[in-house]
């Protein structure tokens, strides 16, 4: 086997093992994310509804209070988080897949067709993930739309 065809599979691996480790770093934040704004959200309605049966607070600090966990409950749906990492994960888990293709099903004496294979399947997985994301997590202003009636 030649050096080229040694290296080639080598930068391969790296590319892999960089975008593998992104998503899968992307997907625990996102994650995490949304985790924490869900308990901001419950954690503000909880001191909203203690501080208002018991008067503890002004009116207004419990008016600032009480816009918490509407707030935090629409950011982690409106920028769909838990969705964003799903698709990270996914991404990370296909990656992984080309991985093992690379490491662990070529045969021992591969050829520079087995190594472009893997490649084609890269660059199919990055258009096909890019045009998930594009149609489902892109942010969407459709909901903000004004709607026109014609009358009845």
């Amino acid at each position: 086997m030649d050096q080229e065809l040694s290296d080639r599979r080598a930068n391969l691996r790296r590319e892999l093992d960089m975008v593998a480790k992104a998503n899968q770093e992307r997907a625990m934040q996102t994650h995490w994310s949304a985790i924490v704004l869900m308990i901001v959200a419950v954690a503000g309605s909880f001191v909203a509804g203690i501080a208002g049966l018991t008067s503890f607070l002004p009116a207004p600090w419990l008016g600032a209070i009480a816009l918490i966990p509407g707030t935090a409950s629409l950011a982690a749906l409106r920028f769909k988080l838990q969705a964003r990492s799903n698709w990270h994960y996914r991404k990370y888990d296909a990656v992984t897949a080309l991985k093992s293709r690379l490491e662990y099903r070529l045969p021992l004496d591969f050829t520079d067709e087995d190594i472009g294979s893997i490649a084609a399947a890269r660059d199919e997985l990055i258009e096909r993930m890019q045009l998930e994301w594009e149609k489902t997590m892109s942010f969407d202003w459709t909901d903000f739309k004004v709607q026109r009636h014609t009358g009845v």
